[in-house]
This record gives C-alpha cells, structure tokens and sequence, in this order.
C-alpha cells in the first residue's frame, strides 16, 4: 500500500431512525442513521467528487446481527465505505425515533433496556490496529454521552491522539439522555485536550453553555489545545476559530431544504476530506494552516453538507 494512503475513520455510532410519514403519523420510515453513519457515506460521498483515490472512509465500531445491522453494511458498501473495521455482535440497535418540535429535530432513543451496539460498545469492539499509514479521526455524539461507549471511545481516541493523529470532535448534543448538564460541559472541556478540532452546532452552545457566548466558549475551548473550534449555524454557514482569530464562512440556502438531520456530520465528513486532502493527517501539522486555509476548509465542508441536504430532500440526485 502506498506511504500516502489515509484513513478517514467514523468511530462507533450507527442508529436505526424512524420517522413518521408526512400526513400518516401511525407509520414510521426506517431511516438508517447516527453521527458516524452520516459522516462515514458524507465522506465516501466528498472522496469520490475530490477524485482522491488515496483517501478511504471508514466506519469504526460494532454493528448488530439483527436487520437494522444487516442494512447498515448494505449501505456502507453501496457508498463505498470501508467496512474492514467492523465487528458483528449479537446486541441490538439501538432505534432513534425522531420529531420535530418547534421546529428542530428531537430524538427519543429506544432499546436502551437490552443490550445494544451503543451503551454497550467496549473498546476491544473498536480496531485499533489500522493498516492506513495516515489517520484521522471523528468521533461524537450519542456514542459519547452513554457512560460505556464514552469510557471506550474516549480511551481510543487518547491513545491515537498520542500517537500525533488528528481527532474530531462534534459534541452533537442530545439533551434528553444527558442527566446532568454541568457534568457533561465540564466533561467535554475534558475530552477537548484529545481533540485536534472542535465543531459545536449553535444549538449545542445554547444548551451546553447557556450563559456564554459564543466567543467565550470557543477561547476556552482554544486554551484545551484544538487548533481551530468551529461553530455552525444551520443553514446559515459557520464561524471558525483559531489563535488568529474568528471568520464567518457563510452557506448557500434552498428554501426547498427542510429535512436537516445528517447535515452536521457531512460537514464534519466535509473537514476532514479537505484535511486529508491537504496532506494534513497529524496534529501538529494543523498548526501550519492560516486562517485563510481554515475558511476555505470550512467552505469545502459546506458545500459536503449543502450536497447531503439537496439529496436528502429530493432536490438532487442520489449519490
């Protein structure tokens, strides 16, 4: 294998989501989801429009032996995403039924009882021994707010971290299954001096850090070590953060576009693919990048995630 092949790896959550049908409340649509199954196809997607054959997505983790499992490899092989990473288990799926309250996403999170691929992920359930010389890393959400698949990720994440990888992290916020808010901002202050980039949607500061701006969090964020936070605003683009300072990159808008869920992880996808394509696969290698390049990276990584929504929504063909 060539000295520059690099890995784009997806650690540890996919979710089986159900939606209800517009107008038919009492049927539900299966949705494949979860953060990495969203960036892990969002990043496959990027690759393959870059024409950048050195470069892999991969899906880290374990998936079930049930149905939902079955499904989530057929669709990691039909967007080409590397499945050498994945470990069968017996556990359930977890299952995400989603809805929209005043206007946002809300997920209630069911299966929680039995033992599933999520609250029961171990670290032995996660390869650490990758053949790509070259490695980047994602990680976030509903994986790291249960208390097993937190320990787990989090140790892995530490360790490649030390290695000199870069490592992602998107909060993703689900504040129905966070008992405790403070615990958890503090937590992922905490797990911020593992990470190489920290990307926060706005919902995620409201709730998280009610009291702070956005400035504040990321400076504090910036003194944890990451050497950029970025801070999403739905539709409306996003402001990068660095040591040099703060710029607003901004997004196309579609009036059409109004199912949103995955848009946060094709960006996230969108970041690392800009990265990887860039030669930038260690940690201390982000520090050679100017804000000028972190705005066009951003840039890059809003275009992955408008490219998602215009598909998702039947407003451009499927990739």
């Amino acid at each position: 294998m060539a000295s520059s092949a690099t890995g784009l790896y997806f650690v540890g959550e996919a979710i089986a989501d159900l939606r209800s049908v517009p107008d038919l409340p009492r049927s539900l649509n299966i949705n494949l989801g979860g953060s990495s199954y969203f960036g892990s196809i969002g990043a496959a997607n990027a690759i393959k429009r870059a024409g950048a054959a050195h470069i892999k997505s991969y899906y880290v983790g374990s998936v079930s032996e049930d149905l939902f499992g079955g499904l989530f490899l057929e669709d990691f092989k039909k967007h080409g995403v590397g499945i050498d990473y994945i470990r069968r288990i017996e556990h359930l799926s977890m299952l995400a039924v989603i809805s929209v309250v005043d206007g946002k996403n809300k997920f209630d999170f069911y299966g929680r009882q039995k033992p599933n691929t999520i609250d029961d992920l171990k670290i032995d359930d996660i390869v650490y021994d990758l053949k790509e010389p070259n490695q980047l890393f994602c990680v976030g959400s509903v994986v790291m707010t249960v208390p097993n698949a937190r320990d787990a990720v989090t140790e892995y994440v530490t360790r490649k971290s030390a290695d000199g990888h870069v490592v992602y992290f998107d909060p993703n916020t689900r504040p129905n299954i966070i008992p405790d808010r403070q615990e958890y901002a503090d937590r992922l202050l905490k797990i911020a001096h593992q990470a190489s980039v920290v990307r926060f949607s706005e919902e995620d500061v409201a709730w998280t850090y009610p009291y702070d701006s956005h400035d504040d969090v990321a400076a504090q964020f910036l003194k944890a070590g990451p050497a950029a936070i970025i801070i999403t605003h739905g539709g409306g683009g996003c402001t990068v953060f660095t040591p040099e300072g703060k710029q607003f990159v901004p997004s196309e808008i579609n009036p059409g576009i109004v199912f949103t869920v995955g848009a946060g992880d094709n960006f996230n996808a969108g970041v690392l693919t800009a990265l990887a394509s860039r030669g930038v696969s260690k940690k201390d290698a982000l520090r050679n990048l100017s804000a000028g390049d972190w705005a066009k990276i951003c840039a890059e990584a809003n275009t992955v995630a408008f490219n998602h929504l215009l598909r998702v929504n039947g407003l451009a063909k499927a990739a």
